[in-house]
């Protein structure tokens, strides 16, 4: 095998950063009680997403998406939420508030991207019922799928091979276990644009 450029590696190391992903995200020391948000636990999500009392809001990548997502979620990255809104985050939240929705944030482990887009979105309209999902969209996928099985209608575009069980974690997203073995992935998807 060949080993990219060290300008592969660099972009790749910018990427991830910009991304927030990858299991040593769970080593950040970001204490979501410093936020006055509540947090809406996986088991819970179902029934709320059937009854239609939220709208869940994906902060993730594109590229983690592509492997599964909430059914009914809307897709608005987390760059999106960062600084000046970004269009489809102004609409969403201007729909929400006159709607009085209820909105769940998550990321892939709502720790870092997720809380963040949510804090954005309750400092913006304070009166708006913001939570985060607690565990992100990976423990969603583990509590929810270690429970029952038929759980994958929860989901939708969920491409089990790319999950895999990694310690007390459970089921976790298999490029945040082996991200060299999917760098390779990104690169050459990158590359044949």
């Amino acid at each position: 095998t060949t080993m990219p450029h060290a300008a592969s590696y660099s972009r790749l190391a910018k990427r991830r950063a910009e991304q927030g992903s990858g299991l040593d995200v769970l080593n950040i020391s970001f204490d979501l009680t410093a936020f006055p948000l509540d947090n809406v636990e996986p088991a819970e999500l179902p029934q709320l997403v059937i009854a239609g009392t939220v709208v869940v809001i994906d902060v993730r990548t594109a590229r983690e998406r592509k492997d599964g997502y909430i059914r009914g979620s809307l897709h608005v990255p987390s760059t999106e939420w960062i600084g000046t809104f970004g269009e489809a985050a102004t609409n969403l939240l201007v729909a929400a508030v006159a709607n009085g929705s209820h909105l769940v944030f998550h990321c892939m482990y709502s720790r870092e991207r997720g809380p963040r887009a949510a804090q954005e979105a309750k400092e913006a309209h304070p009166g708006l019922r913001v939570s985060v999902l607690r565990g992100g969209f990976q423990q969603c996928v583990a509590q929810l799928l270690d429970k029952d099985a038929n759980a994958t209608s929860v989901f939708e575009s969920l491409r089990l091979e790319r999950w895999t069980r990694h310690g007390s974690q459970g089921l976790v997203w298999w490029p945040d276990v082996d991200p060299m073995r999917f760098a390779f992935e990104d690169l050459s998807l990158q590359d044949a644009r």
